[in-house]
């Protein structure tokens, strides 16, 4: 093993929930945001020495460097270990105290490790189950002109910067991570947002906010907190490295059947996202992207802060041809049981909020997954591997267990051993039977592969077992998760040894 640069492997896609310190942090005073980009004035003056102690490299070590490298936008392989290092702290702060927080005199053993990713460097504090990671050490961020400055206190303090060039995230009055927005639809929203608003601070049950607008309208309150929900969605995408179909979401309205076939769903986010797709032609089809206004807004924080979370199913017509459904999951954060009179009209409130989207004729996330699954496989096909890595994002364990004599990072050769030697079937892709977006980021579809001569690839039983009990098979489910603007297949090719 080099011991003055490891890289790292991704064994699966790890989203690393970072840990709060012991007690909660005391929230700074927030100020209006300025044309400079504030650099963390306790950034502690740590120089790492280029050696590293521990052997092999613990996986908590490994799990940070794999977020690292998703949170800047990189390949696992683009970000290398400089220095690690066995450390015992005389508290369970591991060292670097925050303003606001408690320190216990607790003897507390872990790791000083610094990732080395171009010029930069960053260095973490992490103990030795990894239940607490500490930031020490960044480049000072550069977010170009502040736009919003939040802050949230749940069980420590969060804070975001985003300026119209990038994002800096982390702890309060510590050392900041430096990205950017994760997508083509949050750079549009901050666009939204900047020339619609006008200034403005405000506290608000999604945190506090300095928003330096340049727009001309005067937002409500509801509008502040929906800026406040934006910029929180903001910092979950980027310390976990990706978006997510989950963060923020608030209602899922679903409707199916009648006369005219429907298959229409809607999903309601905090930030006032909405977003329609149908699925009435068999396939899931995005159907747009549009938003909440002030009203609409205004509504629904109310239900959210008042009712706890339920679901409703209305069947209307059972035991009939044209019978229909209409599914509601809603996600409050309040206390109170929700009156089936209340229900109705949320369920009802969603059902309008369909009307208005119409089919988009522009290239839909289904057609950008499909055409990621075909290519990934005739990149293996072609034993073009090292493109094919680009194109997978689920894991390597299998392949890593049969193979210890190939390095675990080497992920081009991991493929390429298991398509040619271990018994994993890299064909092209015949045709695709049937496809489905299961949620807005993830994609399910069945296909069936061709061998090399034309005919249907078959997969017979496996391992001795009677047909019965594993019988021939020429069909085969793929899902394919859409990560930022990248579409990653999930799965490894059918096993057959």
């Amino acid at each position: 093993m080099n011991n003055k640069h490891i890289y790292l492997c991704v064994i699966f896609a790890v989203i690393l929930v970072a840990c709060a310190p012991g007690a909660p942090v005391q929230t700074p005073t927030l100020h209006p945001a300025s044309s400079s980009t504030p650099s963390p004035s306790n950034t502690p003056a740590l120089t790492p020495s280029p050696t590293i102690t521990p052997e092999p490299v613990p996986d908590v070590v490994l799990l940070v460097g794999q977020t690292l490298a998703r949170q800047l936008n990189l390949q696992p392989t683009q970000v290398a270990i400089a220095s690690l290092e066995n450390e015992t702290w005389d508290d369970d702060c591991l060292g670097i105290i925050l303003e606001g927080t408690t320190c216990h005199a607790i003897k507390t053993r872990g790791y000083i490790v610094a990732f080395q990713a171009g010029d930069e460097q960053y260095i973490y504090h992490i103990n030795e189950t990894g239940s607490r990671v500490r930031l020490a050490l960044a480049p000072s961020p550069q977010v170009g002109s502040p736009i919003i400055r939040w802050q949230f206190t749940d069980t420590y303090c969060q804070t975001v910067l985003i300026g119209d060039k990038g994002v800096a995230f982390g702890e309060c009055n510590a050392p900041m991570l430096n990205v950017q927005l994760s997508s083509q639809n949050r750079k549009a929203d901050l666009e939204y947002l900047k020339e619609a608003f006008y200034p403005f601070q405000a506290d608000t049950p999604a945190g506090s906010i300095v928003f330096t607008g340049l727009g001309s309208l005067k937002p409500t309150s509801a509008e502040k907190r929906m800026v406040a929900e934006w910029a929180r969605l903001v910092y979950q995408e980027s310390r976990a490295g990706h978006s997510s179909a989950t963060y923020g979401l608030s209602l899922v309205w679903h409707r199916e059947g009648g006369f005219a076939g429907y298959c229409d769903d809607i999903s309601v986010y905090l930030t006032g996202e909405i977003n329609a797709t149908s699925c009435k032609s068999g396939t899931t089809t995005g159907l747009g992207r549009s938003r909440l206004d002030a009203a609409q807004l205004a509504q629904v924080y109310a239900w959210v802060d008042e009712f706890e979370s339920f679901e409703v199913s209305n069947l209307d017509g059972e035991g009939l041809t044209d019978s229909m459904t209409n599914y509601l999951a809603f996600t409050g954060m309040g206390e109170a049981q929700p009156t089936e009179y209340d229900k109705q009209t949320i369920l009802k409130f969603a059902a309008d909020l369909y009307t208005g989207f119409t089919p988009a004729g522009a290239i839909t996330d289904i057609d950008l997954a499909r055409q990621a699954l075909i290519e990934f496989f005739q990149l293996l096909h072609d034993g073009d591997y090292r493109k094919a890595t680009d194109l997978f994002g689920g894991s390597y364990e299998i392949l890593i267990d049969m193979n210890p004599d190939i390095p675990s990072h080497d992920f081009a050769g991991l493929l390429e051993n298991g398509c040619e030697n271990n018994g994993f079937q890299c064909k092209q892709v015949g045709e695709v039977i049937a496809e489905e977006q299961i949620l807005p980021e993830e994609f399910h579809f069945t296909i069936e592969f061709i061998n090399d001569d034309g005919s249907l690839f078959t997969l017979g039983s496996c391992c001795g077992e009677e047909a019965t009990v594993d019988p021939i098979r020429s069909r085969f489910e793929f899902t394919v998760i859409k990560d930022g603007e990248v579409f990653l297949v999930q799965e490894l090719p059918q096993y057959n040894p």
